[in-house]
C-alpha cells in the first residue's frame, strides 16, 4: 500500500500503544469504521455476497465439469459413447447448467446436451456432432467468466489427455443479485473508502515502514544471504516477520554454503566419473579379447578394437549394426558355419555356455564365444570372443610332449623289466648276472637323466631366470674351467681354444653359461664319432660376445637345423648316439632367458658350429676385435 502522508485523521499517540497487535488494531478500526457508516456495513456485506455467489456458481459448474470428466474415462477409453451421453444427460439437470459439451483430445464434439427452454435437455443427435470448440492450452481445470457467461472446463485423463469437458452456466442469479446490490453499495463503499482511509493512514503508518524495509531486505537477501535486519519494535506481527526474515537469511546463508560445497563434490565425482571412464575405455581398448555390446533393440553400441581385428573390419565400422548383421559377418568368416548356433542362442546362455568358433578369414582363428544378458537399456546384451588358438596350440605341444616323453621313457623301462625278469628266473646262470646287472644301471642312468633334464627344463620355463645368480662372468675362465673339468671320451683330444688378448665380460648366471658350454661340448663329441677336432672360439662385435663351439662331425640338414632345439628331438635316428635329445632345448631356454642369440651354421658331412651370442659387459679395445664364427642362413635367434 502506498502512504498517504497529507491525509487528515491521524490517529492519537496513546491509541496505538493500548493496542497488543496489529491485528486487534486493525479489526478495532475496522469496527469503528462500521458503526460510523452503517451503509459502509451494507456495502461490504452485499459485495461479499456477490462474491461469495459467484465463487458457488463457479465451484458448481468446476464440480459438474470434474464429476462428467471422472466419470467419463472408462467410456472414452471403451469407445462407449452412450455412457457419457447418460452422465451429461444427467449433469443438465443440475440447476444453472446450461449446456455440458464432452470433446475428444482434438476438440472434436463427441456430446452434446443443452437445456430446453420450457425444461429438460434435449441431446444432440451423433450424426450431427462436428462442431470442433477451441480447447484449454494446458491439461488442467480452467474457469473461464464474463459479464454473461460462465464456462468451466475440465481435462479427461487416465494415463494420458483423452478429452475436454465444458460446462456452460447460467450468470442469471448473479446478474439480479449485483443489479439489487450496486445501488446501495455505489454511496456506501465511497464513504467507506474515505473512512477506512483515514483510519488506516494513521494505523499502518509504523507498520508500513517496517514492511518497507522488510520488503527491501528480501530482494536483497540473494546477494547478502546471511545479513540480519534489526527489530524496529511496535506490532507484533511486524516483529515476528523481521524475525522470521532473519531466520531465512541464517538459512540462505547455509544453504548458498551447502550448495556451493555439492556444487564442488560434483564436480570432483564428474572428474573421477571421466577418469573411470577413460580408464574404461583403455582397458577395452587394450583388451585382448574382443568384446560387443548391444542394446535392447539389437543394435551394437560399442566394440571394442580386438573385436574388429577378428573379423578384419574397424570398430567404428561396427557401431549400428543389427545383431543379424553380426551373426551373418560371422558365419561368412566360419569354417563350419552350419555348426553354429543362432547369435541370440549364444547370448541368451550366459556365462554358462561356451560356444567355440573357427574362423576361415581374415585369418585361421579359434574362438570362443560367451554371451551375458546386461541390466540396462544401453548394453542389453555382451558378446565376449576370447581367441583360444594359442591355447590349442599348447594342449597339442603338451599333449605331443607327454607322448614323446611317455616314449623316451618305455624304452629304458622295458629293458630293465626284461633284464629284472631274466635275474628272477633261477635257471639265469650266476656268472651272467654281473653283465645284465650293468645294463640295468645303464638303462636306469638313462631315465635318471632323462628325468633330470626334464625338471631342469620346466624349472627354467617355469621360474623365467628368477633364480639366477646374476655375476660379472669371464668367459675366458669360464672355457677354461669348463674344460678342465670336462670327462673326454675315449681316445679323444681335448677342444681346441684360444684366449682373446683382453678379458670378455658378460653379465650372467656363471653356472648356467656352464651348463650351455658343457652341453655344446658333449654333442660335438657324440655327433662327431670318427674323430676330427673340436674347437671353442671367444670374440666381439658390434657389443656382442661370441662363444662358439665347431665340430667336424656328420653335420644336420637345413630341416634338421630347424627342429635341433625341440624337446626329444635327435639328428641321428639310428640310436647308436646316446642322449636325451633335451640339451639344445635346455641351451636356448638359458640363452634366451639371458636375453641372448643361438646360431647354428651346419651342413652334412662337414660338421656344425653353434654359436650364443650375448650382450658384451664392457667394450674391450679394438686388438680384442677376434674373428666370429660364420652365420648361416640356418640360424636359429632365440
Amino acid at each position: 500500500m502506498t502512504e498517504d502522508r497529507g491525509a487528515p485523521g491521524a490517529p492519537k499517540a496513546w491509541f496505538p500503544l493500548r493496542l497488543g497487535g496489529l491485528r486487534a488494531q486493525l479489526t478495532l478500526f475496522t469496527v469503528g469504521a462500521m458503526l460510523a457508516s452503517l451503509s459502509l456495513l451494507a456495502a461490504y456485506t452485499l459485495h461479499e455476497q456477490t462474491r461469495l455467489a459467484r465463487t458457488g456458481l463457479e465451484q458448481q459448474a468446476a464440480a459438474v465439469a470434474r464429476s462428467i470428466a471422472l466419470g467419463s474415462e472408462s467410456p472414452l477409453l471403451d469407445e462407449r459413447l452412450d455412457t457419457v451421453e447418460e452422465l451429461t444427460l444427467r449433469a443438465a439437470d443440475f440447476p444453472g447448467v446450461n449446456e455440458v459439451w464432452v470433446m475428444d483430445a482434438h476438440g472434436s464434439t463427441l456430446t452434446h446436451v443443452k437445456r430446453q427452454p420450457g425444461g429438460g435437455a434435449l441431446s444432440t443427435p451423433y450424426g450431427k456432432l462436428h462442431q470442433r470448440l477451441p480447447r484449454p492450452a494446458l491439461a488442467q481445470p480452467l474457469i473461464e467468466t464474463g459479464e454473461q457467461w460462465l464456462v468451466a472446463w475440465h481435462p479427461v485423463q487416465a494415463g494420458r489427455l483423452l478429452g475436454w469437458v465444458r460446462v456452460d452456466h447460467s450468470t442469471t442469479t448473479l446478474q439480479d443479485i449485483r443489479r439489487r446490490i450496486l445501488a446501495s453499495t455505489v454511496a456506501a463503499c465511497a464513504l467507506a473508502l474515505l473512512g477506512s482511509l483515514l483510519m488506516l493512514r494513521a494505523l499502518l503508518r509504523r507498520p508500513m515502514d517496517a514492511l518497507d524495509r522488510a520488503r527491501h531486505f528480501a530482494t536483497r537477501l540473494e546477494q547478502d544471504a546471511g545479513e540480519q535486519l534489526p527489530d524496529p519494535g511496535g506490532a507484533r506481527e511486524t516483529s515476528q516477520l523481521v524475525l522470521a526474515l532473519n531466520r531465512l537469511s541464517s538459512q540462505l546463508q547455509r544453504q548458498h554454503q551447502d550448495i556451493t560445497e555439492a556444487f564442488a563434490r560434483l564436480q570432483r565425482q564428474e572428474s573421477q566419473l571421466a577418469d573411470r571412464n577413460e580408464q574404461l575405455a583403455n582397458i577395452f581398448a587394450l583388451s585382448p579379447d574382443g568384446l560387443v555390446s548391444m542394446d535392447s533393440e539389437g543394435q551394437i553400441r560399442f566394440a571394442n578394437p580386438a573385436f574388429a581385428r577378428l573379423l578384419g573390419l574397424e570398430a567404428p565400422a561396427l557401431l549400428g549394426r543389427s545383431e543379424a548383421w553380426l551373426d551373418a559377418q560371422l558365419r561368412a568368416a566360419s569354417e563350419q558355419a552350419e555348426q553354429l548356433p543362432p547369435l541370440a542362442q549364444v547370448l541368451d546362455a550366459g556365462s554358462t555356455g561356451r560356444h567355440s568358433l573357427v574362423l576361415a578369414r581374415p585369418r585361421s582363428l579359434q574362438l570362443r564365444l560367451v554371451g551375458v544378458r546386461g541390466h540396462s537399456a544401453a548394453a542389453s546384451r555382451l558378446l565376449l570372443a576370447r581367441d583360444m588358438t594359442h591355447d590349442a596350440e599348447v594342449d597339442r605341444l603338451k599333449s605331443e610332449f607327454i607322448a614323446t616323453a611317455a616314449h623316451e621313457l618305455r624304452t629304458p623301462m622295458t629293458s630293465i623289466h626284461g633284464f629284472t625278469e631274466l635275474l628272477m628266473d633261477p635257471r639265469f646262470p650266476p656268472g651272467k648276472q654281473a653283465q645284465v646287472l650293468a645294463k640295468v644301471h645303464r638303462h636306469s642312468s638313462a631315465m635318471i637323466e632323462i628325468v633330470n633334464d626334464l625338471l631342469d627344463l620346466s624349472r627354467l620355463e617355469a621360474r623365467g631366470g628368477s633364480d639366477f645368480e646374476p655375476s660379472t662372468v669371464d668367459l675366458a675362465d669360464l672355457v677354461r674351467e669348463t674344460i678342465g673339468d670336462l670327462a673326454l671320451p675315449a681316445e679323444r683330444a681335448a677342444p681346441q681354444w684360444q684366449a682373446p688378448a683382453v678379458a670378455l665380460q658378460v653379465r650372467a648366471d656363471r653356472r648356467r653359461l656352464a651348463q650351455v658350454l658343457r652341453n655344446l661340448l658333449s654333442n660335438a663329441y657324440k655327433y662327431s664319432p670318427a674323430g676330427g677336432a673340436v674347437q671353442v672360439r671367444l670374440g666381439q662385435q658390434d657389443g656382442e660376445v661370441a662363444l662358439a663351439v665347431c665340430d667336424q662331425g656328420m653335420g644336420m640338414s637345413p630341416d634338421q637345423v630347424a627342429r635341433v632345439c625341440e624337446r626329444f628331438y635327435r639328428a641321428d635316428t639310428s640310436g647308436n648316439i646316446a642322449g636325451t635329445g633335451l640339451g639344445m632345448s635346455i641351451v636356448k631356454e638359458i640363452v634366451q632367458l639371458h636375453g641372448g642369440r643361438l646360431l647354428i651354421d651346419s651342413a652334412p658331412g662337414r660338421g656344425t658350429t653353434v654359436s650364443v651370442r650375448l650382450p658384451l659387459l664392457a667394450a674391450p679395445g679394438p686388438q680384442a676385435n677376434a674373428p666370429l664364427p660364420r652365420p648361416a642362413a640356418q640360424a636359429l635367434a632365440a
